[in-house]
């Protein structure tokens, strides 16, 4: 059985991958417990103060009063959605923290190498838009000031 707990998961929005990623998640919460913001939004910087992590070094999931980064953001996510996604949150945890966030950092690092960044405005899905707590500023401001 899903959680009914909802999160808010913290991403870079000019990450390429990041964007990608974050639409095949609102994709696939069909128990609409998933929010979302940007890093570079007032909400992400909060998270970041509070997660004592580097700006856009992680994403962030604010689960249950506690910001996760990092692998372990990325198990509650697939806890939160469920269903067969359950299947790697619970092989995900057999594996050491240490070698699992070695190898988070090792894509997070090269991200933007592999997958580029975000060069213009991209419009959210509907299933992503309802579910963005900024969402002025992840849509109109980055698409009125490109790069910001």
């Amino acid at each position: 059985m899903a959680t009914t707990k909802q999160i808010i998961i913290a991403f870079d929005g000019d990450c390429l991958m990041c964007s990608r990623a974050i639409r095949w998640v609102a994709d696939r919460d069909h128990a609409d417990l998933i929010r979302f913001t940007r890093l570079q939004d007032p909400i992400g910087q909060q998270m970041i103060a509070e997660s004592g992590s580097k700006p856009l070094d992680s994403m962030l999931v604010l689960n249950d009063g506690e910001v996760l980064s990092g692998s372990s953001a990325v198990i509650v996510i697939l806890e939160t959605l469920g269903g067969f996604l359950k299947v790697p949150a619970i092989l995900g945890k057999m594996v050491p923290r240490p070698l699992r966030d070695a190898l988070y950092k090792f894509i997070a690092v090269h991200r933007y190498q592999w997958f580029g960044k975000n060069e213009s405005c991209s419009i959210p899905s509907d299933a992503l838009r309802k579910r963005l707590l900024s969402a002025e500023s992840s849509t109109t401001e980055s698409c009125q000031n490109p790069g910001t």
